[in-house]
């Protein structure tokens, strides 16, 4: 990963859902949209859209933790009957204990789930010095196509499936590559789903 260049990151603040007089919460999503990489290879470009994907990620943590911890008093073993990583155990509280529905949600569940599950790929990626990762077994089994599919591995497995498989899921995990342009549209699902959250809200500070 190359260092940071001495441009100064930016924060941005996201304001989510109405306000309660001047107890608005925010949601801090510190993408670092504005910091660059010193080289410009595209290795280089790509290592920092993925720290922006990691970033994306953890600030959907972060304010998942203080909506719920918010809900529950703080009693955290109130979360324990969820299973599963934070995303799961998180939206699966909001389903059972809150007005939240995804039927009604502008984001969709696999736009928000997909954030975390290629973050992982990343994170975790077995293969040493790799770029791009493919999808784990886990983020295969649930989203065979990834949002976040490089565009020609996912044809190339998609036209073997077509080939030699006939299911119309792809024949093999499609390396996964971060865009400008799907980061900027999961940035936007996040907006969508935060806002959302906040409006099921029923404890206020």
């Amino acid at each position: 990963m190359p260092p940071f260049s001495r441009s100064k990151p930016q924060c941005e603040r996201l304001k989510l859902g109405k306000s309660r007089s001047s107890r608005s919460v925010t949601l801090k999503i510190t993408t670092a949209l504005n910091m660059k990489p010193s080289g410009t290879s595209p290795k280089s470009v790509h290592g920092f859209s993925v720290l922006k994907l990691g970033l994306l990620a953890k600030a959907l943590n972060d304010y998942l933790r203080e909506f719920i911890m918010r809900e529950v008093n703080n009693q955290e073993s109130r979360l324990k009957q969820y299973k599963g990583n934070w995303s799961e155990k998180y939206c699966a509280f909001l389903t059972q204990e809150t007005a939240f529905t995804w039927l009604n949600c502008p984001a969709a569940r696999d736009q928000i789930e997909q954030i975390n599950l290629s973050r992982n790929d990343f994170t975790h990626d077995p293969e040493l010095g790799g770029t791009f990762p493919v999808q784990s077994d886990t983020h295969l089994r649930k989203y065979p196509v990834s949002a976040f599919a490089d565009k020609l591995s996912l044809r190339v497995a998609l036209d073997a499936a077509a080939l030699f498989t006939c299911t119309g899921d792809p024949a093999f995990p499609a390396e996964l590559r971060v865009t400008r342009e799907n980061l900027t549209d999961h940035i936007e699902y996040a907006r969508q789903f935060c806002t959302f959250v906040e409006a099921q809200r029923t404890k206020w500070p």
